[in-house]
């Protein structure tokens, strides 16, 4: 698997490097550039999403209190979901792809929790975002107005859709589901904020195991070689622990690597909690 730098690397330096259980910097670099390559690749295709929706998604991204509609949500979700996936297929390029495509479907309920939670309640992630739909614009010699009207909104900073515009109470079937899915969603972003290197920038390598340690997850699956799904988890959950203790102290880095273990978990209960969602 391309994205495996463990599994897949090759040369004797970089074994005798890795199995020193320390983050070399080629690791972190190699890992960041995987998030940059991955960002840029999904900022293209919602760009061009986007503008071919425009009318249809406009008052959602311009007003930060607009509430969404059940049928708003659902356009949102196909679009993000055709968008995730050809992230998840370029992240797996290394495994066939029958079992990327069984993983990516059984996870997604997952994968899409963790994006949210990210996107909800990270400023600096909203605006990298933002920003990188701006310079891909910029490359391109004519625009339409549908492009237009999208840079504005990255432009201006409208793109802040908040918690509360997807989730109005009330939309669950009990307060109890409600409030169990705006906790988890915020011990998410918690955990995201206290592994920062810098609270001034994004945290790529996080952000990236994560999403690599939620698509692989084979839960029961069968697949076609399951064996070397299950080495590649284990090998992003050995990368995010040794991360981890290349900027926290060793007790803290152990504790906020259980924490991300976890999220497997508490990802699978937000996706079973979103299902409560009343139909209005």
């Amino acid at each position: 698997m391309r994205v495996s730098f463990v599994h897949y690397h090759s040369g004797s330096i970089a074994r005798e490097k890795i199995m020193k259980n320390q983050l070399q910097i080629e690791e972190e670099q190699y890992l960041e550039n995987l998030y940059d390559t991955a960002r840029d690749n999904t900022t293209q295709l919602t760009y061009d999403l986007y503008v071919q929706n425009i009318q249809l998604i406009c008052p959602q991204i311009i007003n930060s209190k607009y509430v969404h509609t059940t049928k708003d949500i659902g356009l949102i979700y196909r679009l993000n979901k055709f968008v995730h996936k050809q992230m998840a297929q370029d992240l797996g390029k290394k495994i066939c792809t029958e079992d990327i495509s069984v993983l990516f479907e059984h996870n997604y309920g997952k994968f899409r929790a963790f994006q949210m939670a990210m996107w909800f309640n990270d400023d600096l992630y909203k605006a990298e975002f933002a920003k990188m739909l701006v310079n891909h614009a910029n490359k391109k010699e004519n625009t339409s107005d549908s492009e237009n009207t999208l840079i504005q909104i990255a432009k201006n900073g409208s793109m802040s859709t908040s918690y509360e515009s997807f989730f109005d109470s009330p939309w669950a079937n009990s307060a109890q589901a409600e409030i169990e899915h705006w906790k988890l969603h915020q011990s998410i972003y918690k955990l995201i904020n206290t592994t920062r290197k810098s609270s001034f920038q994004n945290d790529k390598c996080t952000i990236m195991l994560m999403n690599l340690i939620l698509l692989h997850n084979t839960d029961g699956l069968k697949l076609n070689d399951s064996a070397l799904v299950e080495k590649a988890q284990q090998n992003f959950i050995n990368f995010l622990h040794k991360y981890l203790k290349s900027h926290l102290p060793e007790t803290n880095a152990y504790s906020q690597l259980h924490k991300a273990l976890m999220l497997v978990h508490d990802t699978q209960r937000i996706h079973e909690l979103s299902l409560q969602r009343l139909k209005l």
